[in-house]
């Protein structure tokens, strides 16, 4: 997925809409990530991460050549740093991995909420789409 056509990039400033709607509460506790992987997600939220994907496969944005988040994580200190530098087309990857993953890890995409990862993600997209950050 090199090159993003216009709808992709309008599929891709609608996904910002879920933001805070896929952010933890700032006063939830913190919790592993495997205990975080056991939390049943109230209705409200498993409506919008079902939006979400919804609107992540309408717009054809899937891409399983995500072999690149793994390998270039190696070279930041956290997951956030990583994210920080990634272009649009990696956040994209980075994204499938999380939906698709989720459909063999029941909770994966809600402890990914939890752990701020989504959060993050989408940070860096409206970041991209901004231009307030040099691109990776």
């Amino acid at each position: 997925m090199k090159n993003l056509t216009a709808y992709q990039l309008n599929g891709v400033s609608k996904l910002l809409s879920y933001k805070h709607s896929l952010t933890p509460d700032e006063n939830e506790r913190k919790l592993s990530f495997h205990a975080a992987l056991k939390i049943i997600p109230g209705s409200f939220l498993k409506k919008q991460v079902q939006a979400f994907i919804n609107i992540f496969c309408e717009y054809q944005l899937a891409d399983t050549d995500y072999d690149v988040i793994q390998t270039d994580n190696r070279k930041y200190a956290s997951t956030e740093q990583h994210i920080q530098h990634m272009p649009l087309e990696v956040v994209l990857k980075f994204l499938t991995f999380i939906i698709w993953t989720d459909r063999i890890v029941d909770g994966y995409f809600f402890a990914k909420i939890h752990d701020k990862t989504m959060y993050w993600l989408l940070s860096r997209i409206e970041a991209l789409q901004t231009g307030t950050t040099t691109k990776a």
